[in-house]
Formats: structure tokens, sequence, C-alpha cells
């Protein structure tokens, strides 16, 4: 795909890269296709040369008047996130094309990382821990106890006129974080 195009065609060839490459999947790339069409050719006066430009909002609004009457509130919702979402991935690609990542791959990658999983990857993930969980158990089993000895090397310089006060005062604060043994 040609990086400097940023119009209908370009974005087509987008999101036809992205369901290939599997960044996107297939039915949510045709509806991310059909509604950018479907607004961006049913409001006029829209200069669809770059796509990267154009105000969102305002032309879902205009469509909004020219179809409230064919849609419910809910499939309006459903057509604005997918055009938002769809002009965003685009943009991010045109940005960058040869590290772009899906932002719905780096929300999962996160949710799997976090809180937030769903059932099934809960489930899998909790079962995956287990075998690591139960086979680190084993390991430590099987390790003899030891405890690693820790050697810490302290180098203060104190000037010779410093007040012995002073100085008693350093160690006892030092005493306190290390204590001797």
């Amino acid at each position: 795909m040609e990086i400097s195009k940023r119009d209908l065609g370009a974005f087509d060839s987008f999101i036809d890269l992205a369901t290939k490459s599997g960044f996107v999947n297939e039915k949510t790339a045709s509806n991310r296709k059909n509604v950018t069409k479907l607004v961006l050719t049913t409001v006029p006066n829209i200069d669809l040369s770059d796509l990267t430009k154009l105000d969102i909002d305002d032309i879902f609004q205009r469509y909004v008047v020219l179809a409230a009457s064919k849609s419910t509130p809910s499939t309006l919702q459903g057509q604005k996130s997918h055009l938002k979402s769809a002009l965003r991935e685009f943009t991010t690609y045109l940005a960058d094309p040869v590290h772009y990542r899906p932002s719905a791959l780096k929300r999962k990658a996160r949710t799997i990382k976090g809180a937030g999983t769903s059932t099934e990857e809960s489930s899998s993930i909790q079962e995956n821990s287990k075998s690591v969980e139960s086979s680190s158990i084993e390991t430590v089993q099987h390790l003899p106890a030891v405890t690693p000895t820790i050697h810490i090397d302290f180098q203060i310089h104190i000037a010779p006129d410093t007040d012995p006060v002073l100085v008693d005062k350093i160690f006892e604060s030092l005493s306190r974080y290390f204590p001797a043994k």
C-alpha cells in the first residue's frame, strides 16, 4: 500500500491488509469498512482526499441527522464506534507502518497480564499458572535449604576534626538499618 495515500481507496487497502495479517477479525473489518463507506458517502461535502484530517464527531452528527429515521440509537452508536476505531487505526498505521500494531492487540496483551480477562482466558491462565506453580514447588522441595550469605562493605570518610558525638550518631543510625550479629 502506498503510504502517501490517505483517501478512501487507501483505507480499503489498509482494512484488507489488516484482515490478511490477522490484526482484525474478518467480520469486524467488514463492519468497519462498510460503516466508514456508508457514513462518508452519505454525508455531502466531505473532502475524502485525506481521511486522517476529518472531524469525525462533526461528520457523524451530520450523518445522524440524515440517518436518524432509518436507524436506532444503538445502531448509530455502534456505527460511530466502528467509524472512530477504523479511522484511528488507519491514522496509527499511516504514522508508522513498519511498527504498526492494532490497539485491540495492545489492550488484549494488557488484559492478559492484568485483571479483567474473559472467563475463558482467565481459566486457561489459571490452569497454566497452577501447572507452573506445582512444577516450581516440586523444584523448590528438591533443592537443599541454603541461606545465601551477603557481605556489605561501607566506606565512610570522616574528617579528623569531626565532633565525636556526630560520629557516634552516624554509627548509631547505621546500626539501626544494618544490625551487627
